[in-house]
């Protein structure tokens, strides 16, 4: 192996794809690491001089085979769960917003709610209804009878009252959350 492949290898070990500095090594990295320092210092001393040829070492080669493939592995991993993150924040993000459209949207038709007088206008369902009603001096939560045209207690099946004793109504919304 040259020292160029050598360089190589070793700043495939050392550095990760993005191009920072490897923060953790497994134990075969480590160890490849050390016998590449150990091949460069003994090149460099050139006082001893002994050529490692991999087809001569094969535990060398194949631990520096195996750290090789295990890095490029570990390397495919990270990728994948770096697109992943980023598709996970990206939906996040995503829910945010709609979250706050709901939000918003909701205040709007809160706030657009409006007491309907009796006088002007009957409920129109076709089918069992829930209202709030303004009935004998308090608000209660009532259900619109259209078949019998009169007003349902809130389980919705026991008359309550007529339908002139109602003075106002609204249409019946599920209160907020109290904001902690």
């Amino acid at each position: 192996m040259t020292d160029l492949e050598l360089d190589a290898f070793e700043h495939s070990i050392r550095i990760q794809p993005d191009g920072k500095p490897r923060s953790m090594m497994t134990a075969v990295e480590r160890d490849a690491l050390r016998v590449i320092e150990a091949l460069k210092e003994q090149r460099a001393k050139r006082s001893v001089h002994v050529v490692v040829k991999i087809a001569d070492a094969p535990e060398v080669r194949d631990a520096l085979q195996g750290a090789s493939d295990m890095a490029h592995d570990l390397r495919e991993q990270l990728t994948e769960a770096q697109i992943d993150l980023n598709q996970a924040e990206g939906e996040i993000e995503d829910l945010d917003k709609r979250i706050k459209e709901l939000h918003s949207q909701r205040e709007e038709a809160r706030a657009k709610q409006q007491w309907i007088k009796m006088c002007d206008q009957k409920p129109l369902d076709k089918e069992e209804t829930a209202y709030f009603v303004f009935h004998d001096g308090g608000v209660k939560v009532l259900f619109f009878n259209p078949h019998h045209q009169c007003w349902d207690d809130e389980s919705g099946d026991d008359f309550f009252c007529h339908l002139d004793e109602v003075t106002h109504y609204m249409p019946y919304f599920w209160p907020a959350r109290p904001n902690a």
